[in-house]
């Protein structure tokens, strides 16, 4: 999750972008989630215990409850750093789109923000 907070230039991801953050986070849990009912579906059917679903339920419990609390936390962290990592977004806005006049930058400017952080006015 460090990797999806820190952003990444090739990709157009920006730093703490939290729509990203939750959307990417979510999907890998919803992979994680569907590996372990198709480990648990295998396991029962390998064996033929009907039960056997909670052999993996029990393995996998754990982990499987610990990761919304981590992505709260990223989740969180982008609001605690919200003006700073919004700096050096706008720093690294000024620097992609150098020789464009004040109101095209503006305009990119506050589209870019925008994007990154819809719940805030620009």
């Amino acid at each position: 999750m460090e990797i999806l907070y820190n952003g990444d230039v090739n990709a157009q991801y920006y730093v703490g972008w939290k729509d990203q953050i939750a959307a990417k986070t979510a999907y890998i849990l919803s992979l994680i989630s569907n590996g372990v009912l198709a480990q648990a579906a295998y396991t029962g059917l390998s064996t033929g215990d009907k039960n056997a679903w909670t052999v993996t339920q029990s393995s996998y419990s754990d982990d499987l409850k610990a990761i919304p609390v981590r992505i709260r936390s990223y989740l969180s962290k982008c609001d605690q750093n919200l003006w700073s990592t919004s700096q050096t977004n706008v720093n690294r806005i000024l620097t992609e789109k150098t020789g464009i006049d004040n109101n095209a930058m503006s305009t990119a400017i506050v589209s870019t923000m925008s994007k990154i952080y819809p719940s805030k006015l620009w």
